[in-house]
């Protein structure tokens, strides 16, 4: 006989990091130089962090960054903020 537990997690709870199986999404990427920058990597990651790509990454099950997350990001990225 199987044993089965049913969990149920909030989205609190993984961004508290209280549920042990929460792991963050890291997007890495080659931007080229400063001189000549690969603008579509940016491109990407700047959409990823936008409204729009933090709803589909939520559909996929992922767990929104917070508007603050999201700005520091963007302020990396040397684009605008979040709004």
């Amino acid at each position: 006989a199987a044993l089965l537990w049913l969990v149920v997690v909030g989205c609190r709870d993984a961004t508290d990091r209280d549920y042990p199986l929460v792991r963050p999404l890291s997007l890495v990427v080659a931007v080229g130089n400063k001189e000549k920058p690969n603008l579509l990597p940016i491109e990407f990651v700047t959409y990823a962090l936008s409204r729009l790509g933090q709803i589909e990454l939520l559909k996929d099950g992922f767990v929104p960054l917070s508007r603050q997350q999201t700005n520091a990001q963007m302020e990396l990225l040397g684009q605008e903020r979040a709004r």
